[in-house]
């Protein structure tokens, strides 16, 4: 839980700006790194293995030249030949694993947005419908439930939502539930059941209670973090070997690997950022109000 917790807390207190400086400065710094540390030694181990393959061939020439059986053993594969097989396996991971992870994270921002929506317009419903119930049949008293429903959204549930802390705000979503459920059976008992508006009261606010439940099922999985951090650590990985096993002149290396960094460290940002739809630039709010709870 400590994962959640803090990784959530860093989307919250973190802006958005400043995570994406910190996505590119931690990638494209990781990456000039490996490029500054180990340029020279992968062309050295590249000139090695040529100079192996050019003295074995002069080896086989001089010997077919005398006559004489070549039985030397093969030399080993060059390495960019098992590099080359270790970029494909991690690109294919890193592309496949972040295009579904960000498919479902979009998935679920577009359904809590949907359920938010639909959630507020059951509530202005609801309470349209309960100002009319006479005052002797229990109507003020569902109005002000509704009311306190929507206080404990905004400033109770809302934080949960962006921390995604999914028990908690479903604990919350059931307490704020509660009063609504309190006021409509004592006006059912003072006979506001029989009034032509009740049935219309009682629908919107079941759906509601649906749509809330909703709204709190979009919030991203526990294992969400993991993932994230699987992803990034594939993108690193798969930059780092770029790098290491694909060398060219080290500045025009430093540049370009700097370029595919801060590319990769941008697709990460988004899907960072898709995580939680209660969080970010595009996040979810209550409709009601307009704002940001």
């Amino acid at each position: 839980m400590l994962h959640t917790v803090t990784f959530s807390t860093f989307m919250v207190d973190v802006p958005p700006f400043w995570r994406l400086v910190l996505a590119i400065g931690i990638t494209v710094g990781v990456t000039l790194l490996m490029v500054w540390l180990f340029h020279g030694r992968v062309l050295a181990l590249n000139a090695k293995d040529e100079m192996a393959k050019d003295a074995r061939n002069a080896r086989k020439q001089a010997a077919e030249d005398a006559g004489e059986t070549f039985d030397e053993p093969p030399l080993p594969a060059p390495a960019y030949e098992l590099s080359g097989r270790a970029i494909g396996l991690t690109t294919t991971a890193f592309v496949f694993l972040l295009a579904f992870v960000f498919g479902n994270f979009w998935q679920a921002s577009k359904a809590a947005t949907a359920a938010t929506e639909a959630e507020a317009a059951d509530f202005a419903r609801a309470r349209v419908v309960a100002s009319k119930i006479a005052p002797d049949k229990g109507g003020p008293q569902v109005v002000a439930a509704l009311e306190a429903y929507q206080n404990d959204v905004m400033n109770q549930q809302w934080p949960l939502l962006e921390h995604a802390d999914s028990p908690a705000a479903y604990t919350t979503l059931v307490e704020a539930g509660l009063p609504v459920a309190d006021a409509l059976l004592e006006a059912s008992k003072a006979g506001a059941d029989n009034a032509p508006e009740w049935e219309s009261l009682t629908s919107a606010v079941d759906d509601m209670f649906d749509q809330g439940r909703n709204r709190v099922d979009a919030l991203p999985n526990r294992a969400a973090p993991g993932a994230l951090a699987v992803i990034f650590i594939l993108g690193i990985t798969n930059l780092v070997l770029v790098a290491l096993f694909i060398p060219v002149r080290l500045g025009a290396n430093l540049f370009l690997m700097g370029m595919m960094a801060a590319i990769t460290a941008l697709l990460l940002f988004i899907v960072v950022e898709a995580s939680n739809p209660y969080v970010g630039a595009t996040a979810v709010h209550w409709p009601v109000t307009g704002t940001s709870p």
